[in-house]
């Protein structure tokens, strides 16, 4: 009693010509035909079936799994050839919408990945079952796309994924009637697109499209705040409007500068452009004078970052030192009483005194009713006093100097000094 089962041997093909097999076999492993209750076979496999019978079977492509189809062989059979869906990706930019004439997307970052089986670029060619649904999703970098769907037929050929694109553009406006202003060129103004990059005026930025991207404007070592945007499909500018001020730092007064941390430092005039709603850390500076660190903020749409407020009236500062006698005659000394006043002469400033020394007694501060720190409002004196022996063992003239130093509420250094005389008789 002879009994023939059917005999094929498995022939799991590609056919992106359309002209039967001469493509090559697709060897690899991942592809395979599940038979039903037998078992999964690749290229080169044998596979012995009663003959006449109707068997159930799917194409699988890693985690790609084709949909249930049924087939019968007959005795004398030899050969089953399965054609797998067989594509070259073309991932693409499409800036004027005629197509993909724009280049296609080759630089190893912009992928299409295919969940169950690899991330692809362009160029690579792809294999799946026919009929399957595969989920998929377009990455840039870090910029990762949301999952979506397709299927595709034996004889497909081209799969073609289109990146939003746009050119950036940073800017400023400060007439407020769009970007008619020079663009921002130079180097220190970015863009910065977390997990791609980061962009100048005159780049082309590609993402996936309907992707939350997360991004912030720089300026030199100024960085803003974290925002949010997505791309379309069709989309083709990126304007980024950096906040542009002017600086008023007292015209009268040129010595003044202002410092800002991370960009650079500026005179009166100058135009500084950076990241909006961004806190930024300044000092004003007065010659050799270096004032104390501040922040503050600017909006798109400001124009002008007034300084300093009070330009006919710089803070300065006198102190006048008296003795109660200039002439010690006895032989063995005497007690001079000194007497420090300090008068702030600024018109608008509070002065705050930090230190008040003598080049014979040293620091002040404890001596008779002398206190440092010491804060004198705008047009108000301070005064204090002490007491202390002058000995006859000293030069036939004896001279010394108070200087009082400090601060204004600008954080600008000031400083005076004045000197006593008192004659040593012999």
């Amino acid at each position: 009693w002879q009994l023939e089962f059917a005999t094929a041997s498995v022939v799991l093909y590609n056919d992106e010509d359309g002209d039967g097999i001469d493509e090559g076999d697709l060897l690899a492993d991942p592809h395979k035909v599940e038979v039903s209750g037998v078992a999964q076979f690749v290229t080169g496999d044998t596979f012995h079936v009663p003959p006449g019978t109707n068997i159930s079977f799917r194409l699988r492509r890693s985690g790609v799994v084709g949909p249930w189809q049924a087939t019968q062989f007959a005795a004398g059979d030899y050969v089953w050839q399965l054609e797998f869906a067989t594509v070259s990706v073309v991932l693409y930019n499409d800036e004027d919408g005629d197509g993909i004439d724009e280049g296609d997307l080759l630089a190893d970052p912009h992928k299409v990945e295919v969940s169950g089986v690899a991330q692809f670029v362009t160029g690579d060619t792809f294999h799946v079952p026919p009929g399957a649904n595969i989920s998929f999703r377009l990455r840039r970098g870090g910029v990762v796309g949301s999952w979506q769907a397709t299927q595709f037929a034996a004889g497909d050929t081209s799969w073609q994924l289109e990146f939003a694109t746009v050119s950036v553009v940073l800017y400023n406006d400060e007439a407020g009637d769009g970007i008619d202003q020079a663009d921002l060129l130079a180097d220190p103004h970015k863009v910065e697109v977390s997990g791609v990059a980061q962009f100048v005026t005159g780049d082309t930025f590609h993402v996936p499209p309907g992707t939350n991207i997360s991004f912030r404007l720089r300026r030199g070592g100024v960085v803003g705040p974290w925002q949010q945007r997505q791309f379309d499909v069709g989309d083709t500018t990126w304007g980024l409007e950096f906040a542009t001020v002017h600086m008023g730092l007292c015209e009268s007064n040129p010595i003044f500068e202002v410092e800002v941390s991370g960009v650079g430092t500026f005179s009166n005039g100058d135009v500084m452009h950076v990241p909006p709603n961004t806190n930024i850390s300044f000092r004003l500076l007065r010659g050799t004078g270096v004032g104390a660190w501040d922040t503050t903020q600017f909006s798109a749409g400001d124009t002008t970052w007034d300084i300093i407020d009070d330009c006919t009236n710089i803070s300065s500062i006198e102190i006048i030192k008296e003795a109660s006698t200039n002439w010690i005659d006895t032989p063995a000394g005497g007690d001079v009483t000194f007497t420090f006043t300090i008068n702030n002469l600024s018109a608008s400033d509070a002065v705050t005194i930090d230190s008040l020394t003598d080049s014979v007694f040293d620091d002040l501060n404890g001596q008779g009713d002398c206190a440092c720190p010491q804060t004198i409002a705008a047009g108000d004196p301070y005064s204090c006093s002490m007491t202390i022996y002058v000995g006859r063992n000293l030069p036939h003239g004896h001279t010394n100097t108070v200087t009082a130093s400090g601060t204004d509420d600008d954080g600008i250094p000031v400083s005076a000094s004045d000197e006593v005389y008192i004659d040593i008789g012999d």
